[in-house]
């Protein structure tokens, strides 16, 4: 009797150690950009699906924020060629394989993607089990929309929340 009181009790206890829960976890990664030899944290990170600015938003509290648009919210994994943002209006002007990249740097300072088709960068996005976008870009070209001749670069990755 008591080996099958020990048995019963291992099976039990390796079943309740055993089993794990189901479900997926919200993503707890933070966005994270850098430009001139500054990285930013982003609190927020959200998609604004307006037609006009379809765009990953990420934001901290210093008023630092990174946004990419895209023509519609990306539904599956791939790369998008960055273009000069000075050519389109809307993101509606962009065509499927297309999206635009800027950045507010110390609150104040606009800097957007620019330069010859083909040279700007590239970004690729991947999709979460929930639908939620990664994006990730290295090295993307932008410009000061108030100084045209101020120029860098901006690399990182944003997490929708």
């Amino acid at each position: 009797m008591n080996k099958y009181l020990l048995i019963a009790f291992a099976i039990t206890t390796c079943i309740f150690f055993g089993c794990k829960k189901n479900g997926s976890n919200p993503s707890t990664s933070k966005s994270q950009w850098s430009i001139l030899g500054k990285s930013y944290t982003a609190d927020t990170t959200y998609f604004n699906p307006n037609p006009l600015i379809m765009d990953l938003e990420a934001h901290d509290s210093s008023g630092n924020e990174a946004d990419v648009s895209f023509r519609y919210k990306p539904i599956a994994n791939g790369t998008f060629n960055v273009i000069d943002e000075g050519t389109i209006t809307y993101s509606n002007d962009l065509d499927s394989s297309q999206c635009v990249l800027n950045v507010t740097s110390g609150g104040s300072t606009y800097y957007y993607s620019a330069g010859s088709q083909g040279t700007i960068g590239t970004v690729t996005v991947s999709i979460t089990a929930g639908g939620k976008l990664n994006i990730s870009f290295s090295n993307v070209k932008l410009k000061n929309v108030y100084d045209g001749s101020d120029s860098t670069v901006v690399s990182g990755t944003l997490h929708e929340q």
